[in-house]
């Protein structure tokens, strides 16, 4: 399914197991909904990233292996887990689709340029266009590319990664919660000097003192 990482657990995926066994695991250990944000990872320096040559960003929590070519000067970052079995496609070998399809029996579809580079599985021989993800011969099965760029002398890639919320929930919580007393102390503060005719500070602002530590914000 070329949808599993989106539907199957991280830690059910690239695991087999029964189908009996494996639904009910995945009942179990299928996490709640998280949110996620993007994020500029550094994956290698750029100078240690040679021509024709891969560098991997492992990331446990996320259970992504993303994959960083450098292909004719430039850059193209590619899950790097085969969507057949998940072998490490960073292992394989890389060529023009130029050298390619000139082979018989190599037939090339899609958008797919001349001078795109294409990266064979070591493990079933699927290959991949490391600029588009998709498989040249066609079909569903494809790879999920990355956006990448050099910064000062990295290279980083933008990847998605869940965040835990309930820290911004509470803090939100806590904001709302310190706007709604400041209200409070102002309105009384204003209440009272209305009432009181006086525009003398020196009480109020006394009072407002002492409230403001009773709330402890001050």
């Amino acid at each position: 399914d070329p949808d599993y990482k989106k539907l199957a657990p991280k830690r059910l995926q690239y695991r087999m197991l029964p189908k009996e066994e494996g639904e009910d695991v995945a009942k179990a250990v299928a996490p709640a909904p998280k949110a996620r944000t993007a994020h500029w990872l550094r994956v290698c320096a750029s100078e240690d990233l040679a021509e024709g040559q891969a560098k991997v960003l492992e990331l446990p929590d996320e259970n992504e292996r993303i994959a960083v070519w450098r292909h004719r000067g430039e850059l193209f970052a590619m899950d790097d887990r085969c969507a057949h079995m998940g072998a490490p496609l960073s292992t394989g070998e890389l060529e023009d689709l130029a050298s390619y399809s000139a082979k018989p029996g190599r037939p090339v579809s899609g958008d797919a340029r001349t001078e795109d580079g294409i990266v064979r599985c070591p493990r079933h021989g699927l290959c991949f266009n490391i600029r588009t993800g998709k498989n040249v011969k066609g079909g569903k099965m494809k790879q999920r590319i990355f956006p990448v760029r050099i910064r000062g002398v990295d290279i980083e890639v933008e990847v998605e990664v869940e965040v835990d919320t309930s820290d911004e929930e509470v803090a939100s919580s806590t904001k709302r919660s310190s706007k709604g007393r400041w209200w409070k102390v102002a309105s009384w503060t204003r209440s009272f000097m209305q009432t009181s005719g006086s525009k003398d500070l020196r009480v109020p602002v006394r009072s407002l003192v002492a409230i403001l530590g009773l709330l402890g914000l001050a």
